[in-house]
């Protein structure tokens, strides 16, 4: 919250929020660290129902409808997929590896099953 939305937010009165904000403190990181935007946006949605709670709000700013602005958009993977071809070399690298004897076995149940 102090990192992504105390800056935009924590001047405004809780009644004056508008989803405009929200999507404001979470749109620059949503495809990018789609867990933490979603913890901010969980964690500011809170905030509103307290505030709706208490008789300060009539609605949530932060709740779901917001999903529908953001969407669905993942944020690049981390890992390049290899070509099958290269799923052998793979398996005997993990295999060959210093690696739990469990994640050993994940990995290659993981490659032959897919």
């Amino acid at each position: 919250m102090a990192t992504y939305a105390y800056p935009v937010l924590g001047k405004l009165g809780v009644d004056a929020v508008t989803t405009a904000d929200v999507l404001a403190v979470l749109e620059p990181i949503w495809t990018a660290k789609r867990e933490t935007a979603g913890r901010v946006r969980q964690r500011i949605s809170a905030v509103m129902r307290w505030a709706k709670a208490k008789g300060h709000r009539a609605d949530d700013p932060a709740g779901d409808e917001v999903l529908l602005v953001l969407g669905t958009k993942r944020a690049a993977p981390k890992h390049r997929a290899i070509h099958y071809s290269l799923a052998g070399d793979a398996v005997r690298k993990v295999r060959e590896s210093n690696a739990w004897s469990a994640t050993k076995l994940l990995f290659e149940f993981m490659v032959l099953t897919c």
